[in-house]
């Protein structure tokens, strides 16, 4: 079964932790990808198969930062990054991340005519 996590708060996630991580398969980066509310720990930690960020460029949320601090933490592991809004600084910061960095991610957009994001978790529904 699908595990989906928000932040709780550093104390509410270390009572989630296991040897200082926990694996999750989709996790909804908080504050729309601010990088006041996380950091490279916090993604070291916090270990997902699919980030969604649901920033619309309001503030520069998604920030590039936290980009960045994501990519580094997972460095060269398997994962998909959701986004809500296709945005010109992501779409930049990951054509630079590319040209100097090898990677194993994926980056996914919202259609600009779907009203919503669908996060295929690749399980069958059983309703």
């Amino acid at each position: 079964m699908p595990t989906i996590t928000t932040f709780v708060g550093p104390a509410g996630l270390a009572g989630l932790l296991t040897d200082g991580k926990i694996e999750v398969d989709i996790l909804k980066v908080p504050h729309h990808g601010s990088d006041r509310n996380v950091s490279t720990d916090f993604f070291r930690s916090v270990i997902a198969k699919h980030y969604v960020f649901s920033g619309d460029g309001s503030h520069n949320n998604p920030d590039k930062a936290t980009l960045a601090m994501l990519t580094e933490a997972r460095k060269t592991k398997k994962y998909t990054m959701w986004f809500t809004f296709r945005l010109p600084h992501i779409t930049n910061f990951f054509e630079l991340d590319r040209a100097n960095h090898t990677r194993n991610y994926v980056v996914e957009f919202r259609e600009s005519n779907s009203a919503s994001l669908w996060v295929d978790l690749e399980e069958e529904l059983n309703f």
